[in-house]
């Protein structure tokens, strides 16, 4: 049967037009990529890189102040390098104890924004190595891994620009403020796909170790009263929790879903309240009910915080919130009168 020749341009020119459509798959891919991007790259100010900085490099400063590096004296007996340590061979006691005096010298002067690069550089190049000592002793300590990385990271950021004595002083002097620029972004963004990974890939190893069992088990369930008696949780509610358990293997579900889940938070916004926020409580959770306090991811853990959005709002709530106080406590007179 012939085809009439009048309806073939028709059915011709429509499939030109569907091959020529872009799907919706093809759009939102580059929206996508670009808000990925953005969010790493965009223009910022200095100052949530400024406080980030103050965060790691005093908590750095602080932390390891008094802290003391004797592991020479069981170098023959215990020590089991692991990592690049296998390369590189412990130094002496007196070299440990320079390189510590530059760390905390360095976190010093970093901290303050004297001197940044140089200041940070130093840190990053002393501290990490001898944070991970203590790794090559039988026991790997992962509870430091954030605060060394992040510090690595802040050693290539222009951080001193913004909440540093090197900023106050270009100011008395009359130079101008640095202009926003895509440098004061990545590195935070850069610290929080490091937390994004290391959590994500918590996530992979359950599933490829133990798949879902380790959620849908009685694995959490006994870790839960094992740490009962090997630790001191602050609360009973890990008992509680194991007396229930469905409720015990609905959590570890939920926590198992959020460490698969937790690069999202690298989209900013809500995306970053939700699944960051997520982090933190899962944090606060394993201490609470596992008495396990990881002390070195509380100030990596706040670079989540969006600082400059608290210091514009956080004033303005504060006003407001006075401002509704006093106008109540002027109609409560009032009302009193009346009756």
């Amino acid at each position: 049967m012939m085809v009439p020749s009048h309806r073939r341009p028709v059915v011709m020119s429509e499939r030109v037009e569907q091959a020529r459509a872009p799907s919706s798959l093809s759009l939102a891919f580059p929206r996508f990529a670009e808000r990925l991007f953005d969010a790493f790259f965009a223009k910022a100010t200095p100052f949530d890189l400024g406080v980030c900085r103050l965060i790691v490099f005093g908590y750095a400063f602080y932390h390891y102040l008094g802290f003391s590096y004797g592991w020479g004296a069981y170098e023959s007996s215990l020590y089991r390098p692991v990592g690049i340590y296998t390369l590189i061979p412990l130094p002496s006691a007196s070299v440990i104890a320079v390189m510590a005096a530059v760390a905390k010298l360095g976190a010093l002067f970093a901290f303050l924004g004297i001197g940044y690069r140089p200041a940070a550089i130093a840190t990053a190049l002393t501290l990490p190595y001898l944070i991970g000592i203590g790794n090559n002793f039988g026991k790997i300590n992962h509870s430091e891994n954030l605060l060394a990385t992040a510090i690595l990271i802040l050693a290539f950021a222009r951080a001193g620009d913004g909440l540093s004595v090197s900023a106050w002083w270009r100011r008395r002097q009359g130079g101008d403020e640095p202009a926003p620029s895509g440098a004061y972004r990545w590195p935070v963004r850069a610290i929080w796909l490091v937390i994004a990974g290391m959590y994500f890939s918590a996530g992979i190893a359950k599933l490829l170790h133990s798949g879902w069992e380790w959620a849908l088990s009685d694995s959490f369930q006994l870790t839960l009263l094992r740490h009962h008696f090997t630790h001191s949780p602050p609360t009973l509610i890990g008992v509680w929790l194991a007396n229930h358990p469905a409720l015990c293997q609905g959590v570890a579900l939920g926590a198992l879903a959020l460490e698969l889940l937790c690069p999202l938070l690298l989209l900013g916004g809500r995306w970053t309240l939700v699944f960051g926020g997520g982090l933190m409580a899962l944090q606060a959770g394993i201490y609470v009910a596992l008495g396990v306090l990881f002390h070195a991811m509380i100030p990596v853990f706040s670079i989540l915080v969006p600082w400059e959005w608290l210091w514009h709002r956080l004033p303005l709530a504060v006003r407001r919130f006075a401002a509704g106080a006093e106008t109540t406590g002027r109609r409560a007179p009032q009302e009193n009168t009346d009756r």
